[in-house]
């Protein structure tokens, strides 16, 4: 929330939304997200998720409007975008499924959004109905707990896939051995 606030903030201050005011905060967005495009290009992911309260919003415009199931799509962020476009002030801004809470940092999440979606190449963003404060505390509760959720987990996992423990713990060590050279 913070960051879209932000985003929100910084290009539509005063509360005014304009498709020229847009055009020149999605450029300068898409060139900071350019120093992480070549990288995650390059990994060849498959999916994304979003894991924030403003992309469950936005899947949830997307579901009202009938664009999606609740995914974000390239197709529905830009009919989105040009529906929201529509109101020249982000107090008079109706999307169905918004709630009055997000409507100040909607234009940043969508902007936010968008520009990942073009200079990242998504196609789709399926959205976690967990948010990330959820597994910080999930973190945070099993590095205290006498029983580590995150451990089971990894447990559970081993057994799923017939693990070799013997080779886990010398490609651990391998691992271990290159990252205190680097």
């Amino acid at each position: 929330n913070i960051v879209r606030e932000a985003t929100t903030r910084r290009f539509f201050g005063d509360g005014k939304l304009s498709k020229k005011r847009w055009k020149a905060a999605l450029t300068e967005i898409e060139a900071e997200f350019q120093q992480f495009a070549g990288l995650f290009r390059a990994l060849g992911w498959q999916e994304a998720i979003g894991s924030s309260g403003t992309s469950k919003a936005i899947g949830g415009i997307y579901a009202e409007m009938k664009l999606t199931k609740g995914a974000v799509t390239a197709e529905a962020l830009h009919a989105v975008r040009e529906r929201l476009l529509t109101f020249d002030h982000i107090d008079q801004i109706d999307l169905p499924g918004l709630s009055a809470d997000r409507r100040p940092i909607i234009p940043g999440g969508i902007l936010v959004l968008e520009a990942a979606f073009e200079t990242l190449g998504l196609e789709r963003l399926m959205v976690s109905k967990a948010a990330m404060r959820e597994g910080v505390l999930y973190d945070m509760i099993g590095r205290v707990g006498a029983t580590d959720p995150r451990e089971s987990s990894i447990a559970a996992l081993k057994k799923r896939y017939d693990m070799d423990a013997g080779q886990a713990r010398r490609v651990e060590a391998t691992a271990l051995r290159l990252f205190d050279q680097v």
